[in-house]
Order: C-alpha cells, then structure tokens, then sequence
C-alpha cells in the first residue's frame, strides 16, 4: 500500500501508532518500501499522537515497552467545546507546564 493511503487510512481509524525500532545501524534507505516505511512511522507516530522509538539493541525493549505502557495508561479524554454560533478555531493548543510531562493530541473524529 503507498504510504500516502497507509497514513489516510490510520487518520481515518483515530488510532494511535506506536513504534519501537530495533536498528542498529539506524535502518537503511536504499529502496523506496524502506524510504516509505520510515516516512509513515515519522508521520504517522506524529500526527496519531503516537511514541517512535529507535533501539540500539533489544537490550532497551523492555523499558521502551514499559514506557509504551505507561503512555496508555496515563491517556485522559479532554473534551473541548463551544457554541456552535462561534467561528471554530484554527488550532487549539494542549501543553504541560512540568518539564517531567509530555502531553500528544489528536482530534477527535
């Protein structure tokens, strides 16, 4: 599937991607499906709100797995709304003021 349709399809689902990578020389570009492949983690981690992760060695999976697990369950459920009557906003923003938190979003669909 071209990674164009690979990432409508995800922002179709409102699943979030999450993607632990074992490389240890990084993962190669050679060919295109590597080029695509690497695009639609990039993107699709991002845009879905998602973790990506590159690991040296397996020796990191299971703390990158137990951070993978601490995300899911720490997920909250914000709702935003407003009158209907209102010009609806470009963008909102969702951040956290303590440097110890990451805060990711999607919109609802």
């Amino acid at each position: 599937m071209p990674y164009q349709r690979t990432l409508e399809v995800l922002a179709a689902s409102g699943t979030t991607l999450h993607v632990l990578r074992i490389s240890p020389n990084g993962g190669s570009m050679r060919d295109e499906p590597a080029r695509d492949r690497s695009y639609v983690i990039d993107q699709g981690t991002r845009a879905s709100g998602g973790r990506r992760q590159e690991l040296l060695t397996s020796m990191g999976l299971a703390d990158a797995l137990s951070q993978v697990a601490e995300d899911l369950g720490a997920q909250h459920k914000v709702v935003y709304g407003r009158p209907g009557a209102l010009i609806p906003p470009k963008a909102v923003e969702v951040g956290v003021t303590r440097e110890d938190l990451t805060a990711r979003g999607t919109l609802a669909r």
